[in-house]
């Protein structure tokens, strides 16, 4: 048979009939594979589905690739019968399928009939299963021809430079981190041999360690703000041969936590599987079964009370970033129906040498059952209120030098009563937008301290910045180039798309973009860093995790056990 003709009765049948999936048997593990027809591109996708057993060992390989708008679809002929499926599957099929013989492939879209949520549930039980018998995984990054060979060129070139000059991978870790496991970044002039067309290409497909380590291409114009380039640290991170993290994260149910919380990046168009795909990286149950018939919010909770339990410490929360006031839903569960954008969302925390719960016992009511699901109970004690709040540093006030020292400046002066001449103030400050650390993710010395209150003096002094048509460019050069020296060293990015505090008692603080005045600053077992909660009434809401000067070594606890306080209990909802 000539697969390029097209016959009449074959087109005719892409409008008779629809087809209809046969039950799978779970327990002979059953799974369906797709046998695909070859063809040319252009030619309609004729397949066939076979049951078979995982314990059989087909032999078959995976297909991933980008969903995209399950609305949009196409025509796949299964055995004489259609089935319509999203473009981008047809689009990975077309390129995956042999122009000469059959491939035999699984790929979820078709595989797993998407009408049946029981079914649905079952297979994604046992995805890890599925994709590790394969004998290998297919992935569709584009299926635009051209800048996908580019991209692959300039792959292959970074690829090969890269193990030229790290021993084939073997000397990476010791470059690229600190002795505390922290990432470091190399600051090198911008390459100018390199396809950087291709390689913003490459980094905004939302599918996906050098390109981290390697400033010269992380800072490149727009790179740096890709949700691609965002992916592709996080599988590293998972995936690493030489940091070894996918092991040393699977090996532990306790890091699930961290797990769910990389994969809010992924674009997904079925929220729970934020969860439900997770569950198949891990080599021992964790206690969740996939169940499509429970309610987003439902697994939410579920989900994040079970981490919170099994890891007895508050580090699961660090990554709730609300991006709005709360009304009256649940603040503590991880939020399943929002992907992570690292345009807009605030660096993570890092926490090495810090514990502002130092001195308060392990928690104790995490693993109560209270009867109440939208509820938890938090122990600690209350350190202070937060009084005033500057605005949010956006992404394009931190982006530009000018607009940077404007929102530093009008921070310093609303944080701090005579602020040109409290340099103890500024030195809060310095902390405070820096939380203390250098970039590579070590903590900072009183000199490192020394060197950005230096510069938010220098900048207090330049108070003709805020008109700059007026502005004095000889000063205004030298306050630039003081800020790339400070900022050489220090972090100022964990201040971006997040706001700075001041508590009643004179505190510094940076925390979540949502804070407001009357917010409470409460230090809880379990928890790094301080908690910020806001009342309702005899309740609490979880506003977010946050850095104080001064309070993130266990000075607060040890301040009110010498005060004789007694901890208290918080409700959150």
């Amino acid at each position: 048979m000539n697969l390029h003709f097209r016959p009449r009765q074959l087109l005719a049948s892409w409008t008779k009939w629809s087809y209809a999936y046969q039950p799978l048997d779970p327990a002979q593990k059953q799974i369906r594979l797709l046998e695909l027809e070859p063809g040319g591109y252009h030619d309609p996708l004729l397949a066939r589905l076979l049951l078979v057993s995982l314990d059989d060992m087909p032999v078959y390989n995976t297909i991933s690739y980008l969903w995209g708008d399950p609305s949009k679809t196409s025509k796949l002929l299964i055995s004489g019968t259609r089935l319509s499926v999203p473009v981008n599957t047809a689009l990975a099929l077309r390129r995956m399928r042999l122009d000469d013989t059959v491939r035999v492939v699984w790929i979820d879209a078709v595989c797993i009939n998407q009408k049946d949520i029981h079914e649905r549930g079952q297979q994604v039980s046992i995805m890890g299963d599925i994709y590790r018998r394969s004998v290998g995984n297919l992935i569709h990054l584009t299926d635009d021809q051209v800048m996908g060979e580019r991209a692959i060129r300039l792959a292959s070139q970074i690829d090969k430079e890269a193990r030229a000059e790290t021993n084939e991978w073997k000397e990476f870790h010791s470059m690229a981190r600190t002795k505390d496991g922290n990432g470091k970044i190399s600051f090198r002039e911008q390459r100018q041999d390199l396809d950087y067309e291709a390689l913003w290409f490459l980094m905004r497909i939302p599918w996906f360690r050098w390109l981290e380590y390697t400033a010269q291409l992380a800072n490149t114009s727009g790179v740096i703000e890709s949700s691609g380039r965002n992916c592709l640290r996080i599988l590293a991170s998972w995936a690493d041969p030489v940091l070894d993290g996918y092991h040393f994260l699977k090996a532990s149910r306790e890091y699930f936590h961290i797990l769910l919380a990389n994969a809010r990046a992924f674009e997904r168009s079925e929220p729970r599987d934020g969860v439900f795909a997770v569950l198949g990286i891990l080599e021992e149950p964790i206690g969740i079964v996939p169940d499509y018939t429970k309610s987003v919010q439902a697994l939410s909770q579920e989900t994040t009370r079970l981490v919170l339990q099994k890891v007895n410490h508050l580090s699961a929360l660090d990554t709730i970033k609300h991006e709005e006031d709360l009304g009256n839903g649940c603040s503590w569960a991880y939020p399943l129906d929002r992907l992570d954008d690292p345009a807009v969302q605030p660096y993570p925390h890092i926490t090495s040498g810090l514990a502002a719960s130092r001195g308060l016992a392990p928690p104790t009511k995490l693993d109560e059952d209270s009867g109440d699901a939208d509820t938890i109970v938090l122990e600690g004690f209350k350190t202070d209120n937060v009084f005033s709040t500057t605005p949010v540093c956006t992404a394009d006030t931190f982006d530009g030098h000018f607009s940077f020292r404007h929102w530093l400046y009008h921070a310093a002066i609303k944080l701090g009563d005579h602020i040109e001449t409290e340099r103890e103030t500024l030195a809060k400050l310095a902390e405070a937008i820096t939380e203390g650390h250098l970039r590579e993710g070590d903590l900072a010395t009183v000199e490192d301290m020394d060197a950005v209150t230096a510069y938010l003096s220098a900048l207090m002094r330049s108070q003709g910045m805020l008109e700059p048509t007026t502005m004095d460019q000889e000063y205004n050069q030298s306050l630039y180039d003081l800020y790339n020296e400070v900022g050489s060293h220090c972090d100022f990015t964990y201040v971006r798309w997040r706001l700075l505090f001041r508590t009643t008692s004179g505190r510094i603080g940076l925390g979540p973009k949502v804070a407001r005045l009357g917010d409470i600053v409460v230090v809880v077992r379990g928890g790094d860093y301080p908690s910020l909660l806001r009342s309702l009434g005899e309740e609490y809401q979880y506003i977010g995790a946050a850095y104080m000067h001064d309070i993130m070594r266990g000075e607060a606890v040890a301040e009110a056990q010498v005060k004789g306080l007694e901890e208290q209990e918080f409700v959150v909802r």
